[in-house]
């Protein structure tokens, strides 16, 4: 800044907003925000202690980690039992999407990722945009590795404007219909989206197993065995009417559906042109007269 008068300049010194912005980029989840935080505590002489382990009441700065939280604290020279403090708190974590432990889903072709609302996300800035993927895996040996992959592996597509004419009046979102991001292209398949993290973290999927320990049906099954309401023979029974069901399906996909040549006209625009209804009407017509001609 230059005065009036030309007497000098004053110089905006970057530094710590660069060092805040260079942290906000390296902690994409929270896992990652304790991370860069402890490393920056480590550097100002605080050391971590374990939350088992007996702590020392000796001057100087000790942090504890629990996953996605930290909480440091620094003792004077000369504190005592009634020495005033300060307490400090911040997030480590923000609004997002966060994936299901069975992430795997979809329809239509589409792969898709199972996520649920995390905290007060504005719905419709997710729409349309190149979204990574981070976090952290709990592998076999019950050690972690966080992961980052910041490159676009996901996207929540926006319908089409001649598929919904009225989003310009206002647009409504339903959180667990219209909030899947799609990964891809072809079968649903279990693991594969646990499988594509762990390769780009240098595992096999194999090692990862956190997921598999958070199925909300395997935790079912171990909660109603420890109860005694659940044992070898009753899973027997239920996978027994579980593949008799899977398999009366199958066999419904693999029979022919008979199709009605007038649903080309049902999902091509929301409001149906006076072109596409003279259309639709010409192939009704020349439809009844075809199966009038094999009644006679």
């Amino acid at each position: 800044m230059t005065s009036a008068a030309g007497v000098g300049s004053l110089a905006f010194d970057r530094s710590h907003t660069d060092d805040l912005i260079a942290y906000l980029q390296a902690s994409p989840s929270p896992y990652h925000a304790v991370l860069g935080a402890a490393e920056r505590l480590e550097k100002a002489g605080f050391r971590q202690v374990e939350e088992t382990a007996a702590w020392e009441g000796t001057p100087g700065g000790r942090y504890l980690i629990r996953g996605g939280a930290l909480i440091a604290w620094y003792v004077p020279e000369g504190a005592t039992a009634t020495t005033p403090f300060r307490i400090v708190g911040a997030h480590t974590d923000s609004p997002n999407l966060r994936v299901k432990p069975i992430p795997d889903t979809g329809s239509a072709g589409w792969r898709q990722v199972a996520v649920e609302i995390y905290g007060g996300v504005p719905l419709n800035t997710w729409l349309d945009r190149d979204l990574g993927l981070s976090g952290r895996l709990v592998l076999r040996d019950g050690s972690t590795r966080l992961v980052h992959l910041d490159e676009p592996l996901l996207r929540v597509p926006q319908l089409a404007i001649h598929l919904d004419r009225s989003v310009n009046d206002g647009l409504t979102l339903d959180k667990q219909r219209h909030l899947t991001p799609i990964w891809g292209l072809g079968p649903v398949t279990e693991g594969a989206l646990i499988a594509h993290v762990a390769r780009s973290a240098g595992l096999e999927p194999e090692e990862v197993t956190g997921w598999r320990e958070r199925d909300p049906l395997t935790l079912l099954e171990q909660e109603l065995r420890k109860a005694g309401l659940l044992g070898d023979a009753e899973v027997a029974e239920a996978a027994a009417e579980a593949e008799e069901l899977a398999a009366r399906m199958r066999e419904m996909f693999h029979v022919k559906p008979e199709l009605d040549p007038m649903s080309l006209f049902a999902h091509v625009y929301e409001q149906p042109t006076s072109q596409l209804r003279e259309q639709a009407a010409q192939l009704a017509a020349e439809l009844a007269a075809e199966a009038e001609a094999e009644q006679r």
